[in-house]
């Protein structure tokens, strides 16, 4: 595997409240840098393994779209998610933990790291 891209953020909000947001995929384009649109793809709830989204994106100019699936979910605390993007298979993994903040007031260390593997895999199938 490769590293793309690592960052980490602390937000005033609950590990729930984070989490409940950018876990839901429909969100993604909010707050990541090149996504254009991401829709739902199956029926299954947001926290459910197998969860799919279509991607739209913007790479090196180009238009592209990929399936992410939801590979596992720890609630609060863990998100893992892989696409099928050709020649890429990206891997997003994100890690919630509350700190408290001077003021006692409750706050969230998110850490995304983004991946890409070196084996395949199966995606979701429609």
């Amino acid at each position: 595997m490769i590293e793309l891209a690592h960052a980490s953020i602390h937000i005033k909000q609950p590990p729930n409240k984070v989490f409940d947001f950018v876990t839901n995929m429909e969100h993604y384009a909010d707050w990541f840098e090149g996504v254009i649109k991401i829709v739902s793809a199956n029926d299954k709830s947001q926290f459910s393994l197998g969860k799919c989204y279509q991607e739209t994106l913007i790479i090196n100019g180009d238009e592209v779209q990929l399936t992410i699936e939801v590979d596992q979910c720890t609630r609060a605390k863990c998100f893992i998610t892989k696409g099928d993007l050709t020649g890429i298979l990206p891997q997003m993994t994100m890690y919630f933990d509350a700190t408290e903040s001077n003021n006692d007031t409750q706050e969230t260390l998110m850490q995304l790291r983004s991946l890409r593997l070196s084996h395949l895999f199966s995606v979701c199938s429609f």
